[in-house]
């Protein structure tokens, strides 16, 4: 008894100290994010993109009809997409920032590790857009530029978009070269994909019809996926 007394007239002193050793690090965290995010060379790209009025990591769509379907077609702009990492933004989207915004010390220093900061869907995950719709020299310049950031290749939109398989789908032979180089896993797939659509990248590359953009890709995904069978026994 007298021990469960004893600790009755600690536990409330414990909890304090934990409290505020919690608020100490939040803030030091916080401090530590602020003076990262108003480095002069980050706050000079947020001042070049609102001048030049340059849209978020470069990027702007363009919805055009194609033999009957509407698709959209990305227009990039590499140098935009180094002034808007340069700001801080996340290009997988776990940054808290509004749109056309770069990210804020709070967001980042208190949101993110809370995980309140997840994408919404793959509109919301610039890599995932880039890797989706980019299909010039410029779109791949600007994942590559993603990619040397620290963006993680294998991320699934919650909507159920993954990096590579799209790119195999959309038989985007560039794009899947650049992503099988960075590491993109030929086996990842969508736990639930709002088309329906679960396959792996190996699995969609199994399932194009064949001619030599098809074939090139295929034996790329093949290849990728025996490399990581032999590194990485299922």
């Amino acid at each position: 008894m007298k021990r469960l007394g004893d600790l009755r007239r600690w536990l409330p002193a414990v909890l304090l100290a934990v409290l505020a050793g919690v608020v100490a690090l939040g803030g030091l965290n916080w401090l530590m994010v602020w003076r990262d995010l108003n480095r002069p060379e980050r706050l000079a790209a947020w001042e070049e993109i609102k001048r030049e009025q340059i849209p978020e990591f470069g990027m702007s769509g363009e919805r055009k009809k194609v033999e009957g379907r509407e698709l959209i077609f990305l227009r990039v702009d590499p140098r935009g997409t180094k002034l808007w990492l340069a700001t801080g933004r996340d290009p997988n989207g776990h940054d808290c920032a509004h749109r056309g915004r770069p990210p804020t010390a709070f967001s980042l220093a208190i949101l993110r590790p809370l995980g309140f900061c997840k994408p919404y869907s793959s509109a919301s995950m610039p890599f995932v857009e880039v890797t989706f719709h980019g299909f010039s020299p410029e779109a791949r310049e600007a994942a590559k530029l993603m990619i040397d950031a620290g963006v993680s290749v294998n991320e699934v939109s919650p909507d159920g978009v993954v990096p590579l398989q799209a790119a195999v789908l959309r038989r985007n032979e560039e794009m899947v070269k650049l992503l099988l180089e960075a590491g993109a896993d030929p086996f990842a797939r969508a736990k639930s994909d709002q088309i329906g659509d679960l396959r792996s990248a190996l699995e969609a590359a199994e399932s194009l019809t064949s001619d030599p953009s098809a074939d090139r890709i295929r034996k790329m995904v093949r290849d990728a996926a025996e490399r990581r069978r032999l590194t990485e026994p299922r």
